[in-house]
């Protein structure tokens, strides 16, 4: 073999490797942009909206049904999904659809639907009292009928203020035996217990309006349970926004999305 002959040979075989490297680089570009444009698994979650009142929700009436995750007991709920119909001078009830990814839903870990309606105002006119739990390992559910309460108008009783015990959170009862309380003076403080610490701040009532001041509390360590009742506690108060009378004489103290601390005298 000439010497020619030779190195036109060595540069062929050296060739080879450098095309089978080239013709991988473009089979991973094709499955990177193949992976790129694989659709995201969706989940679907249906039910249906109503109220027992046979009246129609004022023009400009908005209902908002969420999914949220409740699973931080120190924070607010999370919304994972969330559907606005307006539904001013139209009857109850009506179908909902929510929709999110299914990974999303299969990291919650404490998620329900809630609704509400809303005036043109922002004034919450209906609301969820109970919660709607939803699976995460479910992509396609059909869940049970969300019937909602209606919220008084007006507060015909005066403020009551005074001592009360505290009986639930958000329709969840307290630790067994936990002496959770908080008293209203009429100098505008108000003090009380989660059950563990004690708390104290002030307070402001105009009509039906209720809204807490910054609260402190003590830093005694409690035990798990009332830990956990104690964050939640204090949570709901800061996000208290109004205040009424149930017929049976308890007070309740809600949120603007419609929960509640129940009390007792």
């Amino acid at each position: 073999m000439t010497r020619l002959a030779c190195c036109r040979s060595l540069i062929a075989s050296l060739a080879l490797p450098f095309a089978a490297l080239s013709g991988l680089a473009g089979c991973a570009a094709l499955d990177t942009k193949s992976s790129a444009s694989l659709p995201v698994a969706m989940a679907t979650l249906s039910s249906s909206v109503g109220y027992r009142e046979r009246i129609l929700p004022p023009p400009g009436a908005v209902a908002i049904i969420s999914l949220q995750d409740t699973a931080r007991a120190d924070a607010p709920a999370t919304v994972l999904a969330e559907q606005r119909i307006d539904i001013g001078g139209k009857g109850v009830p009506f179908d909902v659809t929510l929709t999110l990814p299914q990974d999303r839903l299969a990291a919650a870990r404490a998620p329900g639907l809630r609704a509400v309606i809303r005036d043109a105002d922002g004034r919450l006119l209906w609301t969820s009292d109970t919660r709607h739990p939803v699976a995460v390992d479910r992509a396609v559910q059909q869940l049970a009928p969300i019937m909602m309460v209606r919220v008084p108008e007006a507060q015909p009783a005066a403020w009551p203020g005074g001592a009360w015990r505290i009986e639930s959170l958000a329709g969840t009862g307290i630790v067994d035996r936990s002496h959770a309380w908080l008293e209203f003076r009429p100098d505008g403080t108000v003090s009380g217990s989660t059950g563990c610490n004690g708390f104290s701040g002030t307070y402001q009532v105009e009509g039906a309006t209720l809204r807490f001041g910054p609260l402190a509390s003590t830093r005694k360590a409690c035990v798990p349970a009332l830990g956990d009742q104690e964050a939640r506690m204090l949570v709901l108060l800061s996000e208290v926004r109004a205040w009424r009378l149930a017929r049976d004489g308890a007070l309740l103290l809600m949120t603007a999305d419609g929960r509640s601390l129940l009390t007792r005298r």
